[in-house]
């Protein structure tokens, strides 16, 4: 059984996986290493964690430099689609990774960075 690691880095403002697709095969496993001296957050969507074992939460945080692994149950072909993310973002509300293929596979892509208001116009300093 073949496991595939996914390491998450910080780019810029985004937690950006190393790996971009992993095909789902039973019994096969994927595991997530969260950013070194941050945690990640891995958000899905309820396919996603239909397939994966044990069955996660949609959201899954992960200690800084810690990691977590799933294992790969039976799915049916299409795109599975989950995020890397900041720990402090929000999930969407909807997760999308495009259409799927003839062939099950875990999509994993980097998640928006954090939203920070700026400063306000007032002017009366």
């Amino acid at each position: 059984m073949a496991n595939t690691e996914v390491r998450v880095s910080i780019q810029g403002e985004a937690w950006v996986p190393n790996v971009s697709s992993v095909p789902i095969i039973p019994g096969d496993s994927v595991t997530f290493f969260a950013v070194p001296d941050a945690q990640t957050k891995l958000c899905m969507t309820a396919d996603t964690a239909a397939v994966l074992t044990p069955h996660p939460d949609l959201t899954v945080m992960i200690d800084a430099g810690g990691s977590t692994t799933f294992g790969f149950l039976a799915a049916a072909a299409g795109n599975y689609c989950m995020l890397t993310q900041a720990p402090d973002c929000p999930c969407p509300n909807s997760i999308s990774c495009g259409a799927g293929g003839s062939y099950p596979v875990l999509s994993i892509r980097p998640g928006s960075g954090p939203v920070f208001s700026g400063p306000d116009d007032d002017t009366k300093t």
